[in-house]
Parts: C-alpha cells; sequence; structure tokens
C-alpha cells in the first residue's frame, strides 16, 4: 500500500466495514510514518463491531512499542473493548512479550493506564492475567512493583506463585511485596482473601509466611502484628478460619512469651484469637441446621 494512496483515498478504501481503515494499518504493520503522514485524517482510536481498537490488532511486540512511544498518537490505553478487555490484557495473550515489556509498562504507567481495571468479564485483575498468559515469571515483579496498583483486588496470582513457580520466582514475588510501602496491609488482605477462597489456605499461607521469614523477620513481625480495620492481626484472621499450621508457625517466630500475648490481644470487636477459634467452631457447626 502506498503512502500517496492511503492519504487521498481513505473515504473510498474500505466503505461500510466493520473495521476502521487504521486498523487495518496496524494490523498489516504499515510503517509508523506512514501512519504519522495520514494522521489527520484517521480517528487513531476509532473501534470495529468488537469494541477494539488498531492496539488490539498489533502483531509483534516492536511494532507496539514504537506505537506507543511515539507522542504523536494520543491513543485511549484505557479503552475496553466488549468483553471489558483492555488492549495490553488482549496482546498478552497474542504475542510474545520479550526485553521491551519493562518499557511498555513504563510506557503505560506515563500514559495513565489504570492497572486496577478488571478483565475477562470482570473475573481477573492483571496479574491474574499476566500469571495465566506469560510463561515468563520474571515479568511479574513489574506490576507488583507499581504502588498504584491494588494487588488484592483478586489474588489467584498469589495462588498460583506458591503452587506453581519454583522458589527463586516466589522470592522475587515476595521480595517487591515487601517493597511497596502498604505491604503491612496487603499481606493482611492477601491472608485473609486466600484463608476464604482456598481449601489449602494452611499449608500454603504457611509457606507464604515462611518466605517473608527468609526474606526480613522484622518485617515479618511487623506484617504478623498489623491491624486491619476491623482490629484484625493475622493471629486473629488464622483463628478465624482454623489456620493451626499458620498459628503454630507464628508461635515458633514471636521473639517472647510477652509478644506472643500482644499478639493475642482484643480486636475491635472486643473478641481475641481464643473467643473467633472457638466461636467459628460453633458457627461451622450449626450452620447446617440454619436455612
Amino acid at each position: 500500500i502506498e503512502t500517496d494512496t492511503i492519504k487521498n483515498h481513505l473515504d473510498i478504501l474500505m466503505p461500510n466495514t466493520s473495521r476502521n481503515i487504521i486498523i487495518k494499518l496496524v494490523e498489516k504493520s504499515i510503517s509508523i510514518r506512514t501512519i504519522e503522514l495520514v494522521l489527520e485524517k484517521i480517528n487513531i482510536n476509532a473501534e470495529d463491531k468488537n469494541g477494539r481498537t488498531c492496539l488490539y490488532y498489533v502483531k509483534s511486540v516492536e511494532y507496539l512499542h514504537g506505537l506507543l512511544s511515539n507522542k504523536k498518537f494520543q491513543f485511549d490505553v484505557n479503552h475496553q473493548d466488549s468483553q471489558n478487555n483492555t488492549f495490553i490484557i488482549h496482546l498478552l495473550q497474542c504475542i510474545k512479550f520479550d526485553h521491551l515489556f519493562g518499557d511498555i509498562i513504563n510506557i503505560l504507567i506515563e500514559k495513565g493506564y489504570n492497572f486496577n481495571h478488571n478483565y475477562m468479564n470482570k473475573n481477573l485483575s492483571f496479574m491474574d492475567v499476566l500469571c495465566l498468559t506469560n510463561n515468563d515469571k520474571g515479568k511479574l515483579h513489574k506490576i507488583i512493583s507499581i504502588p498504584t496498583y491494588d494487588v488484592t483486588s483478586h489474588i489467584l496470582f498469589v495462588h498460583l506463585m506458591l503452587n506453581k513457580y519454583d522458589k527463586n520466582t516466589q522470592m522475587l514475588m515476595v521480595k517487591c511485596l515487601l517493597k511497596r510501602s502498604d505491604y503491612c496491609s496487603v499481606f493482611n488482605r492477601i491472608i485473609s482473601k486466600y484463608a476464604y477462597q482456598y481449601g489449602n489456605a494452611d499449608i500454603d499461607l504457611t509457606l507464604l509466611l515462611n518466605l517473608i521469614s527468609i526474606i526480613s523477620k522484622t518485617k515479618l513481625i511487623k506484617i504478623v502484628g498489623y491491624k486491619n480495620e476491623e482490629g484484625n492481626n493475622i493471629v486473629h484472621l488464622a483463628s478465624i478460619y482454623h489456620l493451626d499450621k499458620v498459628l503454630y508457625f507464628i508461635m515458633s517466630e514471636a521473639q517472647t512469651k510477652e509478644h506472643m500475648k500482644m499478639l493475642c490481644d482484643t480486636n475491635y470487636d472486643g473478641f481475641n484469637p481464643h473467643n473467633l477459634y472457638i466461636n467459628n467452631s460453633i458457627v461451622n457447626k450449626l450452620s447446617k441446621f440454619v436455612d
């Protein structure tokens, strides 16, 4: 396709099709210089019948990097298609992201990309999708480190990390979580959500706490002692969900008897871990009699 032809006959090249001309140009990986020349005659964010813009049809990570880094193109990077997927989530399933992944993430941050979107019909987070679709686990820490990213909106990635990844990858991801300024609340929320969602939570969360302990015992102590908005620290949460292995691990890691007593203080409702453990046992036994 010649540049002059594109520039002079945009209106007649593809009449009455579901795809705008810009989508076809990008799909064919037409030179970025050519797209610059016809920019004034096209809508860079035009959608097709699936609600997808041209970025969804990029065929290589190099071409994507070239498009995103070009200051002349005002892409709507937060656009979502009919399945609630942004272009980057769609492309993670279609093309191989290599050494340019970090650069692309930096560009998205600069352009105001919202990493807290929910994807795949709102069932998955960015981290979940990245874990499920990309083979290079070394990329995951790049997302974890974004300060505005809510890593606990969905926690499938934690389950995959603890059950599918090697120890080196686990350590890398936990280290990145520990570098966040909100690491205490992050791990408190992870443990609460994980215990509620996964049947093997006791074993998995003991592993998670052990990884934290290997990296930093000081931070482990702060995490275990952190109280959420209900006044529950990890000892309270472990008692609520009967995480016996987690409780034994915390007792073995407690610095002194006085420290353990402090962890067993009452929450904001006046319940200590013993109360919560017993009460939850009764609730579980009586639940079958409740309509």
